[in-house]
This record gives structure tokens, sequence and C-alpha cells, in this order.
């Protein structure tokens, strides 16, 4: 049925060409193969593939225990660590001494979660500015009380000469 608004197609020349999907020398094909991979039986996905020993399979810098655990001990491990900057930098003693044992807490925590020492790397930063806070604190302790030893005792020979 046409209608005035239906297009209309004037007749094909025929061009000697067969229409597509008509084979000229009129033998029959196999399908087309469809586009994409093929489909492999997946039973064994979680097999290592070609005798690859197997690994954990904890992936990159994923901790072995659970995501909480690890990340509350590597946010500890940040703080204590600007504990100890501050340790060296400001307050001394009153922030490398908590750097130091705080450090070593959770060095030791991760150690026992089997999480990896990379992943709290900043715990043992904390650790060593403890150390070293704790030292130059020693050291500046030691240098005031023998100046000042020396001035008590410089004070009281210029006292006893007079």
């Amino acid at each position: 049925m046409s209608t005035p608004y239906s297009p209309s197609f004037p007749e094909q020349p025929n061009t000697g060409q067969q229409p597509t999907g008509v084979d000229p020398y009129g033998q029959t094909s196999a399908p087309q193969p469809t586009y994409g991979q093929p489909a492999y039986d997946q039973t064994g996905y979680g097999q290592p593939a070609y005798g690859q020993p197997v690994y954990d399979q904890t992936g990159y810098g994923v901790p072995s225990a659970g995501p909480a655990e690890a990340e509350t001990l590597r946010s500890n491990a940040t703080a204590a660590m600007i504990l100890g900057i501050l340790g060296l930098v400001l307050i001394g003693w009153l922030g490398s001494i908590p750097a130091w044992v705080w450090g070593n807490s959770i060095l030791k925590k991760a150690q026992a979660a089997g999480i990896p020492e990379s992943y709290v790397s900043n715990a043992k930063i904390a650790k060593i500015t403890g150390i070293i806070g704790v030292v130059l604190g020693v050291i500046a302790f030691v240098f005031v009380v023998f100046f000042v030893g020396l001035g008590v005792l410089a004070a009281l020979l210029q006292s006893s000469q007079i």
C-alpha cells in the first residue's frame, strides 16, 4: 500500500554484482566468527596459570589485616611522626619521648597484624625522631648542668678571694 508520503524507490540498475550474503561461486560458506575474544572456560580462575607459584593474594600494598585496622595504624603513624618532628623543633622531651614510645608501639602492632612495615613507615620516622630528640635533650641537659655548675663554682671562688 502506498501513501502520498511514503518514499518511492526507482528500479535499481543491474551492475552485475551479487547481492550481499550470496557466494558468487555457488559454494556454501561457514558462518563468520563473532567479533571480540572467544569465550574460555573459567573453571580454574582462582588457580595459578602455567605452573606459577601461589603467593599471598593481598595485592599492592594492601595489608593482610583488616583495612580499617591498617588505616588506623597508618594515621596514628603520621600523628606520631608529627609529634616527633615537633619534639625536635619546638617542644623537646614533651614530644620526643611520646613519639619514640608511640612509634615503637605502632611498629609492633603492625608486625603482629601482618601489615608491611612500608605501610606504616611514618612510625619508623617517629621512632627515629623521638630517639634523636631524647639524645639531643640529654646532651642539652648535661651542658646546662655543666655550665650552671661551672658558674656556681666560679662564683664561690670569686666570693672567697675577696
